[in-house]
């Protein structure tokens, strides 16, 4: 099985999609982008740390999506529009041929002649595949405000490390996913490419197509993301699969660069269960006012909840 990305990688990817997700947000038409509490809760205890995380390693799936393929070379005008789809598909599953897939946000980039990127973000949403087929694509469209000249060469699909998950226990079913662009011109005229092809290998620019999605885990709440006291502790409440395992929860700053770190083992029968971290560096010093990235691995390493805190 292929080995997962460094946590370096998955920080700088995090924060780049963090960057660019905000551009979307706040820009409408062409974005360029950089060159790139429950009663069922329980306390965690500290679990054993590692160089690789938290103990038992458990799986280290690739089970994130980072899909290449080539991209357009066109020079589209203002009202032109570029749109990305994704679709997913059982490979093999269990009696009943059924899945539900939680996939998170998203982002097509693709290299503009100037060396920005044209950035096509969709949103998180659930897919409920059954049997072989294909399942409904999902799709965004970025409007193009003004003039600009689309490269060509390595295009991709990314959910910056983020984990697709399934309502099911490890191992339980394979998937895997593709996806296409298309263009459409103010003359109507539109360009459609083929469905990106099948990747076997992780590595840093691609991850393998075919996968087994990460055990689910939800978050039901959580403490105040903006307003956060220095060494106050924060907190996500989580749903799904929280029993006999483990979680690794850090905080980053906003250049990638881990803070703070704690492993955390789960008791059994859980139906929710806090995960905890002081906001605090590793030394207990309080964090200055400022941003911050809290992001909670699960026992093979995925990325299963991402959250921006606020510290004041």
């Amino acid at each position: 099985m292929a080995t997962p990305r460094s946590r370096a990688t998955q920080r700088a990817a995090l924060w780049v999609a963090l960057v660019a997700t905000s551009g979307l947000l706040l820009l409408s038409g062409l974005t360029l982008g950089a060159a790139l509490p429950s009663e069922n809760a329980a306390a965690g205890q500290r679990g054993p740390s590692t160089s690789g995380g938290c103990v038992p390693p458990g799986v280290l799936s690739p089970d994130s999506l980072l899909i290449p393929t080539t991209g357009p070379a066109t020079t589209l005008a203002p009202g032109s529009s570029v749109t990305a789809r994704y679709e997913a598909q059982l490979v093999t599953a269990p009696s009943g041929q059924r899945a539900a897939l939680s996939v998170p946000s998203v982002t097509a980039s693709f290299p503009t002649a100037s060396g920005g990127r044209i950035l096509v973000n969709l949103h998180p949403t659930w897919i409920h595949l059954k049997g072989s087929h294909w399942s409904t694509p999902d799709s965004a469209t970025t409007q193009i405000s003004t003039t600009v000249a689309l490269a060509g060469g390595n295009s991709t699909l990314s959910s910056a490390w983020l984990a697709v998950q399934a309502n099911t226990s490890y191992g339980s079913y394979q998937v895997q996913f593709r996806w296409q662009w298309s263009t459409l011109t103010v003359s109507g005229a539109t360009t459609t490419s083929p469905w990106s092809g099948s990747i076997s290998t992780s590595t840093v620019k691609a991850q393998p197509t075919r996968f087994y999605p990460a055990p689910y885990v939800g978050v039901l709440s959580t403490t105040p993301l903006t307003g956060a006291a220095p060494g106050s502790t924060f907190t996500a409440n989580l749903s799904g699969n929280v029993s006999s395992t483990y979680f690794r929860i850090l905080t980053e700053s906003t250049t990638g660069h881990e803070l703070d770190s704690v492993c955390l083992a789960t008791g059994p029968g859980l139906t929710s269960y806090n995960a905890s971290i002081p906001l605090d560096y590793s030394n207990g010093t309080a964090l200055p006012a400022g941003s911050y990235i809290v992001h909670i691995h699960n026992a093979g390493a995925a990325i299963v909840v991402f959250k921006q805190v606020k510290v004041s």
